[in-house]
């Protein structure tokens, strides 16, 4: 698993260190809109589009976590909407939903990218 942690594409971010813009939608059943900006002015712009979300759902886009991927043996096999657990070197830990996975055989073995 240290393998596969030293590979992760983006680091740990916590919610102050990630800079962040979203512009959030939300469509209401009788046709109104709820429109949020939240996060930092000179952040990356996000747009999201919602369905019958209220402006607290939206205001809470901006999470402390890791963001990428990393790739791991095949074994043990994992699934899209799996949990998986990660320990960082540096004592922080999580729990976190896998969104994409991408698995690949070949000369180097069974691989995972999740």
């Amino acid at each position: 698993m240290a393998e596969a942690l030293a590979e992760m594409q983006r680091e740990f971010g916590l919610r102050e260190d990630i800079k962040l813009k979203v512009e959030a939608t939300s469509m209401q059943p009788d046709s109104k809109r709820i429109e949020v900006e939240v996060g930092d002015k000179d952040g990356e712009l996000r747009t999201v589009y919602k369905c019958n979300t209220t402006a607290a759902e939206l205001k809470r886009l901006k999470y402390t976590g890791y963001q990428g991927g990393f790739e791991t043996f095949g074994e043990p096999a994992v699934s899209k909407t799996d949990i998986a657990h990660v320990e960082g070197e540096d004592g922080s830990s999580g729990s976190y939903l896998i969104k994409k996975l991408e698995v690949s055989f070949g000369a180097g073995g069974y691989r995972q990218k999740i």
